[in-house]
């Protein structure tokens, strides 16, 4: 009796966690695969699917008998394993361009009906169980909870140790086990309890060959064929690499916002050529005021705007990177040679943290404070709209930012420019402008 509980127990939570990764996962193969604004449909397709899969079973429940419960157990549970797999297979070979027609939208209400297909698997699969055990229903909710909780957890080390295409793997094995798992506490028919575990041995196979020779990974993104990557990887933040451009090397986030990799020598000198370089840009002016500042850049990506604060004679520049990928295995790792050893430089000093939460502790003050660019287009715990929600733009950043400068310290920030504005501004009264009648202002202190 506490065997075929624990082996109860055990099913549901991998069931469970399962789902909880697949639904995570999701968020990550939108992000880059589409945009980031699709990226947390997953969650809406997850509940859609479950609900569907409840609803299905309590429409047609006269016809499950309860001999037949574990059969239906079974076949529901492949289904749900067949479908994580043929998602993935599906979303990783999906060229959909970011241009309004016909087409593309049948393919994205496409994409969304057939992500929603593994959750319908599992919303069945959760209702047949409660249905059979509503005795102990109490038990199988706590080990949904318990399950679900461990897949949230889990899906972060998978997505490091194995990024998302493996994950999603990962998570259709978990649901083969799972499946094995509750065919023996049901005492499911022997033989469906073999095609179960062949399909769980295969998945596991399935993991182990395309950790071994990457057999499923992206082919398209936003549209375009995947082309000149030297370096790919993911991580739980973002899915990072690296481009080539002739001579130079471009680091992409998402496979959208871009940071070139610095390739400037200053163990030569800062020559007239090179310095000129730099002033082209507007985010140079505040060096062209502070010359030899003490500078703190925001979102160091690639570290242009290190060399930029370099190139201007700083005697302390600290870059804040909030991605370890990026700041540890690229720019200390595999292209610390390509950009001449910038962050190991001594008068550059690397901290790889949220920059909000690297500004709070810092007790210094700096004369010039830079953040360039630092939106990284993907699809964040902030919701899908983080672009416009960005926790770096808010009136307590702003503060923390002025408070950290010197007397006669500047701040710059460069942004996305649209026409019409429309993330810049936000509602307040009205402005004494003709604007005013299309575009609302906020009045407050000048940034």
């Amino acid at each position: 009796m506490q065997s075929g509980r624990l082996t109860l127990g055990l099913g549901v939570g991998l069931l469970t966690a399962a789902v909880l990764q697949v639904e995570l996962l999701l968020t990550r193969l939108f992000s880059v695969i589409l945009f980031y604004h699709f990226a947390f449909m997953a969650v809406t397709i997850a509940l859609l699917g479950m609900g569907g899969g409840g609803l299905l079973v309590y429409r047609y429940r006269e016809r499950i008998s309860r001999d037949r419960f574990p059969a239906w157990l079974m076949g529901l549970g492949i289904g749900l394993t067949g479908a994580i797999l043929g998602l993935l297979a599906y979303a990783l070979n999906l060229r959909l361009p970011f241009v309004l027609h016909w087409l593309n939208g049948a393919k994205l209400l496409a994409t969304f009906g057939l992500a929603s297909v593994p959750f319908f698997f599992a919303g069945a699969m959760l209702s047949l169980l409660i249905w059979h055990f509503a005795e102990r229903v109490h038990r199988i909710y706590s080990y949904d909870l318990i399950g679900a909780a461990l897949g949230s957890i889990t899906v972060l080390p998978a997505l490091e140790w194995l990024g998302a295409p493996s994950a999603m793997v990962f998570a259709a094995l978990l649901a083969a086990l799972g499946t094995v798992l509750l065919g023996a506490a049901t005492q499911a028919p022997r033989p469906l309890r073999s095609a179960c575990a062949v399909v769980a041995v295969a998945t596991g196979l399935l993991l182990g060959a395309n950790l071994q020779f990457n057999l499923l990974d992206i082919r398209y993104t936003k549209g375009a064929p995947v082309a000149d990557e030297v370096f790919a990887r993911w991580n739980a933040i973002s899915r990072i690499c690296v481009h080539s451009k002739q001579s130079d090397l471009v680091i992409r986030i998402d496979c959208d916002a871009a940071t070139p990799v610095s390739h400037f020598d200053f163990s030569k000198g800062v020559s007239p050529e090179l310095l000129s370089s730099f002033t082209r840009y507007g985010e140079d002016l505040a060096h062209v005021l502070r010359p030899a500042a003490k500078t703190l850049v925001i979102g160091s990506g690639g570290g242009v705007d290190v060399a930029r604060a370099l190139a201007h004679g700083s005697p302390r520049v600290v870059a804040v990177e909030i991605n370890p990928l990026i700041a540890r295995d690229l720019m200390l790792g595999r292209f610390r040679d390509f950009s001449y050893g910038l962050f190991t430089r001594p008068e550059v000093e690397l901290i790889v943290d949220d920059a909000r939460s690297a500004v709070r502790r810092s007790s210094e003050q700096f004369d010039v404070i830079q953040a360039t660019m630092t939106d990284t287009w993907a699809g964040t715990a902030a919701g899908a709209f983080a672009l416009s929600e960005n926790f770096l733009y808010t009136t307590e950043a702003f503060e923390e930012y002025l408070q950290h400068l010197s007397p006669q310290g500047v701040l710059t920030v460069t942004r996305w420019e649209f026409s019409p504005p429309r993330q810049g501004i936000r509602r307040g009264r009205a402005c004494p402008s003709r604007a005013a009648a299309r575009w609302p202002c906020r009045h407050g202190p000048r940034w």
